[in-house]
């Protein structure tokens, strides 16, 4: 029966409980009687509730308000009757006797709901009286709902596909969306996809006549092609083993196991789509988005050698090209985005195997064993932090490479935050130093006045790393009032190392779990203790006070002395500012809120230590290493640090680890 023949009408669902009848849960709805047993098992109480059916039916031509309105009275329905909405809009039913959902029947009441969402999401994608970002949250819960709900193959590739047909040339909605569909509609397998009735069959023969691509057909005979390109992947990654062996053979020299077959099928049908994409990146007849999505296809390569070839001369190439829509001029942009990617990819592999040239001795065992532990941790701290010399024709290619990021993003090639994230990807385990030269170049892009929420959330989050880079070795402003609200006097503690400990929002953390005493000695022997709290100064005076009550503290750590009245704190932790806001440059903020700086006897910082579910900051050494090298004459082995107590180190160069 279908939607519409039920408009205006609300049937009961009513549901017993087996407890209190010893019998099957019954429901006056039809087909889907039999799936929703399991979830009628799970009642404890008789439930009654309506579904009001006349939400299946969507309207079309109406408003966004309306569309925003039906789904969300969807969802309400859909929980009333005791169902996951969420389970709903992925077209499928609750796990029953299996560990996976069973996809829902055509005519059940999920698969109603979830043709409606589609329905409405699609229809609040085109809603021109809802703001962009709105709608571009509606495109991302369509796409996914898609991906999860439609098995049909060539359906579900349908669906997408008119996503780049149908979408106009706004080009800040389209890069988004583009960048996302490539990633998904022919890229990569998904999930939950059956063989279509009417789609192409996946055997030998089939599969022959697809992957043969002539040169000089029509736009619509290769777009016809790619689609059922695509259905193909998608149902080759979902065959099971006894269909597989109609598979095309795989190389005669290898094991012909079922999954190599189905791995040699997806490589073929990959270089094929290939080829469709590099003639259909440059096809007049369709949309410029579509366009745009097949040139990134043809762009974004393996990293390798013959990538970086292949991308320079596509560079070239469309440096060279004229282009007038919107989207066609962002193709050298992106292409030239790609290549930084590949080259940062081999600068970053040349300084290893520069590092690992100069010190070809870390591949012998023995002599990795003979090296102390802070020698070993040295080296393995090195690796992990990609803190390896650079050599300087590394160096030289890293400024060109930098120089032609920041002109990407001041020219407007790529977005503010594309290039922040290159540079936490690509520059950060090169070179710290170029990393920073260009988020300052990046911070510049971004309007002084005006920013939108997003804005100010990635200024915030690059104005603090700038910081942190610059951490060693400066000296921060520790400034703030005792408890007793006189000022802090930091001078007074000039002369001699301090360990300052700093907290927000009241937590406290001992300096080590497995050592509550490890810094008594090194106090006695000289080294100052500061507390500081960031956070409101009231909250701060009746956290002290709290604090002073608590006697199970007495013993922990130095937190016999926490009773002192001039326990001194800090005020209020607002904005981030490079600097001058030493929170922000410690790292302290929304995610982190406790940590121990170690400042020498100027003031400049040594080490940073978060706690131990933390990882220290990266570039710092550890605050424990410090301390070892500050007082040389305290026993250390007292403390967590014991070279005795702690398991041997392994070499990730040796050679027997390589396989």
């Amino acid at each position: 029966m279908q939607p519409n023949a039920f408009k205006s009408r609300r049937l009961p669902i009513v549901v017993f409980s087996l407890a209190a009848f010893g019998a099957a849960a019954t429901l006056d709805v039809g087909p889907f009687t039999q799936h929703a047993a399991p979830q009628a098992q799970a009642q404890t109480e008789p439930t009654k509730a309506y579904f009001d059916r006349s939400l299946l039916d969507v309207p079309e031509g109406e408003n966004g308000a309306f569309y925003l309105k039906r789904l969300a009275r969807l969802e309400e329905e859909t929980k009333s009757v005791g169902r996951d909405f969420q389970r709903a809009r992925q077209n499928s039913l609750p796990p029953h006797h299996t560990l996976q959902p069973i996809p829902a029947p055509p005519d059940s009441l999920e698969a109603q709901i979830f043709a409606a969402v589609l329905k409405t999401e699609r229809a609040l994608i085109d809603a021109a009286d809802l703001p962009s970002s709105t709608r571009a949250r509606y495109f991302n819960a369509y796409f996914d709902d898609v991906c999860q709900g439609v098995r049909d193959a060539t359906k579900r590739f349908a669906l997408l596909q008119e996503l780049l047909e149908t979408e106009e040339a706004r080009e800040s909605v389209v890069l988004s969306r583009v960048l996302k569909l490539r990633k998904t509609l022919a890229d990569a397998p998904i999930a939950n996809v059956e063989p279509s009735s009417d789609g192409p069959s996946v055997d030998a023969a089939s599969l022959e006549k697809l992957l043969d691509v002539p040169n000089g057909e029509s736009a619509a005979f290769y777009r016809e092609r790619f689609a059922a390109l695509v259905a193909a992947r998608w149902q080759v990654a979902g065959l099971d083993d006894a269909r597989s062996a109609a598979l095309p053979a795989a190389y005669p020299h290898w094991p012909q196991t079922t999954q190599y077959r189905r791995d040699t099928a997806v490589s073929q049908i990959d270089a094929a789509l290939r080829k469709i994409s590099s003639l259909l990146a440059d096809a007049p007849e369709i949309a410029p988005a579509e366009r745009y999505y097949h040139f990134q296809r043809v762009v974004h390569a393996p990293s390798s050698q013959d990538g970086v070839e292949r991308l320079s001369e596509i560079v070239a190439r469309e440096t060279a090209r004229e282009a007038t829509n919107p989207i066609d001029k962002r193709r050298a942009p992106y292409a030239r985005f790609e290549l930084a990617r590949l080259q940062a990819i081999r600068l970053k592999e040349a300084v290893g195997a520069a590092f690992l040239k100069a010190n070809p001795r870390l591949e012998d065992d023995e002599y990795w064993e003979s090296l102390t532990r802070d020698e070993q941790e040295g080296f393995l701290r090195a690796r992990r932090e990609s803190d390896f010399p650079v050599p300087q024709e590394v160096s030289d290619e890293l400024t060109r490479l930098a120089d032609e990021i920041v002109d990407l993003v001041e020219t407007g090639g790529i977005s503010p935050s594309e290039a922040q994230f290159f540079v936490e990807q690509r520059f950060v385990p090169i070179d710290k130093k170029t990393a920073t030269r260009v988020r300052r170049a990046i911070l510049a892009t971004l309007p002084a006045e005006g920013r939108t929420p997003a804005q100010q959330t990635l200024y915030a989050e690059i104005a603090r790393q700038i910081a942190q880079s610059s951490l060693i070795g400066s000296v921060l402003p520790f400034e703030g009032r005792n408890v007793d609200g006189t000022p802090f006097d930091w001078a007074a503690y000039r002369g001699a190392p301090v360990l300052v400990e700093i907290t927000v929002d009241g937590l406290l953390a001992p300096f080590d779990e497995k050592n509550p005493n490890a810094l008594a000695k090194y106090e006695e022997a000289g080294l100052k203790v500061v507390r500081y709290f960031g956070g409101d100064f009231e909250a701060a005076r009746r956290l002290a006070k709290a604090i002073r009550q608590k006697t199970a503290l007495e013993n922990r750590d130095l937190r016999a002395n926490i009773g002192d009245p001039n326990w001194p704190i800090v005020g209020a932790l607002d904005g981030v500012a490079p600097d001058a806001d030493w929170p922000a440059r410690v790292g302290l903020g929304k995610t982190q809120v406790l940590c121990w700086v170690l400042v020498d006897a100027e003031g400049r910082v040594l080490a940073v230590k978060f706690p131990p579910w933390k990882n220290e900051s990266v570039g710092t050494t550890s605050v424990e290493k410090a301390l070892r090298t500050l007082y040389p004459n305290v026993d250390a082995a007292s403390g967590s640090t014991s070279d005795k107590k702690l398991p041997p180190l392994q070499n990730p160069w040796s050679l027997k680890a390589v396989f």
